[in-house]
């Protein structure tokens, strides 16, 4: 894909991500923007394209005066109110016109989908005194972090503020006598958030009060990734500990494209044993014929070192973002959603002929 220039005489700017820095001089309200408008024209272009995007919450935070100016703003089309939140409309705007975003939001949750440039993407910060555009600093972003905010989102859709929030800790069952997609698909316990108004739980099937069957034991989803691509995904849970290989991988089309291409053959019919530790993943190799390495992940390095993990070493610790390699083009990594909504790994099943093929 040809890479698109980024013109830094366009610049969409988040009215509300400025208004309510407090790193900035001032009090809330545009007298912040003013300050970071004068920082673009005078160290970045001085007769840059302008477009002002703000979400309407904001005009309940600004004073009467404020408010009467962003009234002749909306007149004069130099700003855009959204009803709801603006992140799509200004990323939208940015990428129409090949301009640049001025912001501290990260928009992680809008990532998936998109073609992310980093070179778009321009900050502030105070020094010296002065207001000084900065651009935002190379980060690897990695997908656990896009889930977990995309996962913050959707709770905050309904109605759980934060995934700390005893709805989100506990396990709900769904006992209602109407027929429900969600019961159905999990009997037991839902795996996917509830409805949380006025203190009550309800099912996101059917809308029907859940029943509390318990704490959530810590659980991490883990995907299968072959060249960069996710292919499977399965569930750990606190207190089990399972063999992970040929024998016992998800059951996906996808794998078996790939073993036919002998993209997997050197990985073992059990090649590693994998368990929750506290709240952190844990890894032992079978033996020391199938060889496991953790590529550490470290911040503002796109490539992070490898260790290779010994048997003799027992459960080794994996970080949150870390990333465990079998052989040479199989990953393992952790997903971002506190709730895992993959199945957990089956018992060893040998009914497949490419997992009894190659390794053993």
């Amino acid at each position: 894909m040809k890479r698109q220039a980024v013109d830094v005489g366009v610049v969409v700017i988040d009215v509300a991500n400025v208004c309510r820095d407090e790193r900035l001089p001032g009090r809330l309200g545009l007298e912040r923007l003013d300050f970071v408008i004068e920082a673009w024209q005078g160290q970045i272009s001085r007769y840059a394209e302008l477009h002002m995007v703000a979400d309407r919450s904001l005009l309940r935070e600004l004073s009467r005066s404020d408010r009467r100016r962003v009234g002749q703003m909306r007149r004069n089309r130099e700003l855009l109110i959204s009803r709801r939140r603006s992140d799509d409309i200004l990323l939208d705007l940015a990428e129409t016109r090949s301009g640049c975003v001025l912001s501290r939001d990260r928009f992680l949750d809008k990532r998936r989908g998109r073609y992310w440039i980093p070179e778009r993407f321009y900050a502030w910060h105070m020094e010296a005194g002065r207001v000084r555009i900065v651009r935002r600093e190379p980060r690897d972003t990695q997908s656990f972090d896009i889930s977990r905010k995309e996962e913050q989102k959707e709770a905050r859709s309904l109605g759980i503020p934060d995934l700390r929030h005893p709805a989100a800790r506990r396990r709900w069952a769904c006992v209602s006598e109407i027929p429900c997609p969600t019961r159905e698909a999990s009997p037991d316990f839902i795996q996917v958030l509830p409805i949380l108004g006025h203190g009550l739980a309800r099912c996101p099937g059917c809308g029907e009060p859940l029943r509390d069957v318990g704490m959530r034991p810590s659980e991490v989803e883990l995907k299968v990734v072959v060249g960069d691509v996710t292919v499977a995904r399965f569930t750990l849970r606190q207190g089990e500990t399972v063999a992970f290989g040929r024998l016992t991988m998800p059951a996906s089309t996808a794998l078996a494209g790939l073993a036919a291409r002998n993209v997997l053959g050197d990985i073992g019919r059990a090649h590693a044993e994998l368990r929750i530790v506290g709240k952190n993943l844990a890894v032992r190799p079978i033996d020391e014929k199938h060889p496991v390495w953790v590529r550490r992940w470290r911040k503002m390095q796109l490539l992070g070192s490898e260790r290779r993990l010994r048997h003799g070493d027992g459960f080794s610790s994996v970080g949150l973002r870390d990333t465990l390699v079998f052989g040479r083009h199989l990953e393992l990594r952790r997903s971002g959603r506190s709730i895992a909504e993959a199945e957990t790994l089956a018992a060893i099943d040998t009914s497949a002929g490419w997992r009894r093929e190659a390794t053993t």
